[in-house]
């Protein structure tokens, strides 16, 4: 039998001191990519959280939805924004009063009726259906049936109290002077416990803060409260739509 012999071949000092380096420096190597790597994945984490929380803060406070009691057609006409209210009558003199502000004038009439020229609009057969309740039906349309939007009759009874009310403020005794006393008084009267159940309903709980003041009482509300409302103009814009009717506020 022959015998085979392995034979080994010793590296010399140079040689092996030569590859030691090589193999740190893929080590050294490769850590610094992964390093790198996870630094760029840990930003791209970090922008990602950022849009998404921006994105929440953009978002309605409320959702973009019909109360049971609402038209259930005019859920399209409901979009939610910021705004930041008028300080009205208590601003500090620097703000130039609004479009709604002020004695009964030719200017703030038209922005008052601006605000009220939508009255009784028109439901065809089928909006009839999912109404849930019965409302008049056109008497020369058979088939379109009438309703008035609560929003519409609120303003129409704030602009009902404004018009009193700065009359009665001027030491005036006519006002609404196409009615009779007697309307006046119920008029007047339905308006206020009208909008005093609006109010309760509602139970806006947006809170009003309050600012130091020299003098007594020491603090005042600032009435620059920011709320989160529905979009007037889209409602607005719903309702002018159906406004065919030819009738007024009822």
């Amino acid at each position: 039998m022959s015998s085979t012999s392995t034979k080994y071949t010793l590296l010399d000092d140079g040689e092996e001191k030569s590859e030691l380096p090589s193999s740190r420096k893929h080590r050294a190597l490769r850590l610094s990519l992964l390093k790198q790597f996870y630094q760029v994945l840990l930003h791209l984490i970090v922008i990602v959280l950022i849009v998404i929380v921006r994105q929440s803060m953009a978002r309605p406070a409320l959702p973009a939805c019909l109360l049971p009691s609402e038209l259930p057609l005019a859920a399209d006409a409901i979009r939610y924004e910021t705004v930041v209210f008028d300080p009205s009558g208590f601003s500090s003199g620097n703000e130039k009063p609004n479009a709604f502000e002020g004695s009964p004038s030719p200017a703030t009439n038209a922005a008052w009726a601006q605000l009220c020229d939508v009255g009784m609009f028109v439901l065809n057969a089928e909006e009839y259906k999912r109404l849930g309740r019965p409302t008049a039906e056109l008497v020369d349309r058979p088939g379109e049936y009438l309703v008035t939007l609560e929003v519409m009759h609120q303003l129409h009874c704030l602009d009902y109290l404004r018009i009193a009310s700065y009359a009665a403020a001027e030491g005036k005794h006519t006002h609404h002077e196409q009615e009779n006393d007697w309307s006046k008084a119920k008029h007047l009267s339905h308006c206020i416990n009208y909008l005093r159940q609006v109010l309760m309903c509602h139970g806006d709980l947006t809170p009003i803060t309050l600012e130091r003041k020299k003098g007594l009482p020491p603090y005042r509300p600032d009435f620059r409260i920011t709320h989160t409302c529905r979009n007037w103009d889209r409602i607005h814009e719903f309702a002018s739509s159906r406004n065919t009717s030819g009738y007024g506020i009822a």
